[in-house]
């Protein structure tokens, strides 16, 4: 029940704002509601997070009081204002009898895929490697600690990654009491961003045909299918930076205030959001600007860009006042509002030459080719092309820790898989475009140029990385328009060819999803199934800790006691999430013996039980006390309880333990 409260929040305000833009006399005002109560309910959500965390109130019951509240309110506001108006928004009937055979494939084949999608996002709990080891972890703590303020990890992302995402992940935990509304993040995010892009087709000129046909293609990309059911934050990144380009447009159109405010609100809740929105929003906000400086030579140029400098002053404050406490935090552990100088060059290119462009360029257009044949085929063309350019594939300094440029052979996991069939058709609407000089398709040349201009500085920033094609996800989404006009400008063969294509492509990577299969196809999915218990679906990536890590769960949890302090030592980047839920809500963990930067808020705790995923010593020493292990399983994860009668002295055991 009180997870429905967030549920009458968004609803109030999609309402509200239906009702705001059927006043102004605007089309589409339905969708253009979603798009409004989304971004302002991610602007409630920093709000309320950042209230609740300055009077250290970021506790269940205090979320639960506060969302009744405003919930109260916006429900007693929706109805006020229907009242006072007399009828409410204005729906427009589909007149489905007057539809084309082409519009009826692209709707029912975008609400196919979004029902999938949810049912996947519903049914499985969060099980990505990196939802386990940061984005659900950071959650696990913030519950646990009842603040979001920084703690001694050595998974440093956990801390200075933006939060915005994991934050509403938090919010819905608190309300719901567990994690099975967390995958409807990102899942609200992608139908989000399909209607912003049919927003933006519409803000152009664009028929009721390359609307739907823009969602279509957005909804068929593979990275955005199978990051629809997870708790990462690619497609919420995406949402922001596609609605800060509608509401850039906009007020580049209409000069409106409530057009400037939410295009500050996108940007700051992009860059709250995901690095890479820094990006990606930097370049739209560029783009517009250097429109609003063409636009000047016609107008009386003092006063415009005097408007031009407050507006994009108001951009960037509000922009940045939405970022203002995570970066305090940030100053906190590591003296700089992002990361520390170390990890801000560990992500970034060391060398900006042509040669090492021209290497980032192609290597992310090469993770695209991830399919039977011709990942062979364009791995080795890039190798030689390497060779020829005198550039090591791996060359350090513009590739994360080395990594080599292996591509799969086909992936369905919503860390690496290709968008191939998006890719070939998009560049070949680039290309076309680029012959065509009719005023009606500017818009699309424009975005066209925007997107491209993204690609090269992304690929120009930072370094290359095994999975840099869900980073790609904004990219794709927002050419989307481009692929649309495409498909309405192609022959009709051609045309639904492209589109069976698009849609089968798209079917199987929602049902067999890597590691929330709908249907179980092994080795192309995990050999898990819907029907296993929640538990297990967890542990569909890695198993193999299933049964050490039960075990130690049962043992602590029929310890006696209210409240037990518990210790984790982790050999790496671990999916320590998981003990969040084997253990029981009144459990506490703790790292100790961190290396990392936020060792420097390490407590020291005193602790009941040590967990060690390191080497499996006999003993750890850890302050003047000697912990034993416990022979529960003899897999990677153990248990250690310290030696009863040993105290505060340290026994002979302790001089020769390893730790």
């Amino acid at each position: 029940m009180n997870s429905l409260s967030a549920f009458l929040i968004l609803s109030s305000w999609w309402y509200v704002a239906a009702l705001y833009y059927r006043e102004r006399g605007e089309r589409a005002s339905l969708r253009k509601g979603i798009v409004l109560a989304l971004v302002g309910f991610g602007a409630w959500v920093v709000g309320s997070t950042e209230a609740l965390e300055a009077g250290a109130a970021l506790h269940e019951w205090e979320l639960r009081i506060t969302y009744a509240l405003v919930a109260a309110l916006s429900v007693g506001w929706a109805v006020y204002r229907y009242w006072k108006q007399g009828s409410g928004p204005e729906w427009n009937p589909l007149g489905w009898e007057r539809w084309s055979r082409s519009e009826k494939f692209l709707l029912l084949s975008t609400i196919i895929l979004l029902v999938l999608t949810l049912l996947t996002a519903l049914i499985y709990p969060p099980n990505n490697n990196d939802s386990m080891a940061y984005h659900m972890a950071r959650v696990g703590y913030w519950v646990q600690n009842g603040s979001i303020g920084p703690y001694a990890t050595p998974i440093e992302p956990q801390l200075h990654h933006p939060p915005l995402a994991e934050w509403i992940i938090l919010h819905l935990y608190l309300l719901w009491g567990s994690d099975f509304l967390a995958n409807l993040v990102q899942w609200a995010a992608g139908l989000g961003s399909l209607v912003v892009l049919s927003l933006l087709v519409e803000e152009v000129g664009g028929s009721r045909w390359m609307q739907l046909a823009t969602a279509f293609v957005g909804a068929t990309i593979p990275m955005v299918i199978l990051q629809m059911s997870s708790t990462q934050n690619d497609v919420v990144v995406a949402f922001f930076c596609i609605t800060l380009a509608l509401y850039l447009l906009r007020l580049y159109r209409h000069r409106r205030n409530a057009d400037l405010a939410l295009a500050a609100l996108a940007f700051g809740l992009a860059i709250l959001t995901k690095a890479p929105g820094y990006l990606y929003a930097i370049v739209l906000l560029l783009v517009w600007g250097g429109a609003e400086l063409v636009r000047l030579k016609s107008q009386r140029w003092f006063i415009g860009l005097v408007r031009l400098a407050g507006q994009s002053a108001a951009l960037l404050a509000v922009g940045l006042l939405l970022n203002v406490g995570h970066y305090s935090r940030n100053m906190r552990v590591y003296g700089h509002p992002l990361n520390d100088s170390e990890g801000m060059t560990y992500y970034t290119n060391q060398i900006h030459t042509p040669v090492a462009l021209a290497s980032t360029l192609s290597r992310n257009l090469g993770v695209h080719f991830g399919v039977p044949g011709l990942h062979l085929l364009s791995q080795y063309g890039l190798e030689k092309l390497h060779i020829w350019m005198g550039l090591d594939i791996r060359d350090p300094r513009t590739t994360l820790n080395g990594s080599g440029f292996d591509l799969p052979i086909l992936s369905n996991n919503e860390d690496n898989a290709s968008n191939f069939l998006h890719l070939l058709w998009l560049l070949g609407c680039f290309a076309w475009l680029l012959r065509i000089r009719v005023p009606a398709v500017r818009p699309y040349q424009l975005l066209a140029l925007v997107v491209a201009v993204q690609f090269v500085v992304f690929c120009g920033y930072l370094k290359w990385q095994p999975w840099n094609s869900r980073l790609h996800t904004t990219l794709f989404l927002l050419a989307s328009p481009v692929a649309a006009y495409g498909l309405n400008s192609a022959p009709q063969r051609l045309r639904w060819i492209t589109l069976w294509l698009l849609l089968m492509s798209g079917l199987c990577f929602a049902l067999t999803n890597f590691s929330r299969p709908l249907i179980t196809i092994p080795p192309l999915t995990r050999p898990n199934s819907i029907w296993q218990d929640r538990m297990t679906k967890y542990y569909i990536n890695n198993s193999k800790d299933q049964p050490a890590e039960t075990a130690i769960g049962r043992y602590l949890n029929r310890v006696p006691g209210d409240s037990l302090n518990v210790g984790i030592l982790l050999a790496g980047y671990e999916g320590e999430y998981l003990w969040f839920r084997q253990l029981k809500p009144t459990t506490k963990l703790y790292h100790l013996r961190v290396w990392t930067t936020s060792r420097v808020l390490d407590t020291h705790p005193e602790v009941d039980y040590i967990i060690s995923t390191q080497a499996s010593h006999d003993t750890i020493l850890y302050k003047n006390r000697v912990f034993h292990r416990l022979d529960l399983t003899r897999k990677r994860s153990f248990l250690y309880a310290p030696i009863p009668g040993r105290g505060g002295k340290t026994s002979s055991l302790a001089t020769n333990s390893k730790h």
